[in-house]
């Protein structure tokens, strides 16, 4: 019987070990990869972002607190977002060009336009501040 107690607490004292190890290789990867990132972040950075944010949400709530550049990540993280933005403005300003490019020129205005003029107004009012910048 004591055999078998003491043979019981090894394995799971082995398992222990085991899990503990994979749970440090997990936070070791998320810090490891987390120090991959370029220090100027761009857009073709966004699924390594992604992937890592992914891999930093499977962890437990104590093995998130031994991410100890986690901080870093949410600063790269915050840039791109940045410029996530900047680009859906530029690319909603760039809709509306193409819809002002559609317009005939002034000299072949007519009436039938009207409601084309009308479309390229509205769009642009309903654009943000920011994306009227461009």
């Amino acid at each position: 019987m004591k055999k078998i107690l003491y043979i019981l607490t090894v394995l799971v004292c082995s398992l222990s070990i085991v899990s503990c190890n994979k749970t440090n290789e997990k936070v070791e990867k998320v810090i490891s990869l987390i120090d991959e990132l370029p220090e100027v972040i761009s857009l073709e950075d966004e699924s390594k972002i992604t992937n890592i944010e992914n891999l930093y949400n499977e962890l437990s709530k104590d093995d998130q607190k031994l991410v100890t550049n986690y901080n870093v990540f949410v600063n790269k993280k915050e840039s791109l977002n940045d410029l996530l933005i900047e680009k859906n403005n530029k690319d909603l300003a760039n809709n509306i060009v193409a819809l002002i490019d559609n317009l005939p020129s002034v000299s072949e205005f007519t009436l039938d336009d009207k409601d084309a003029v009308l479309n390229v107004s509205t769009s642009y009012l309903g654009l943000n501040n920011d994306a009227k910048k461009y």
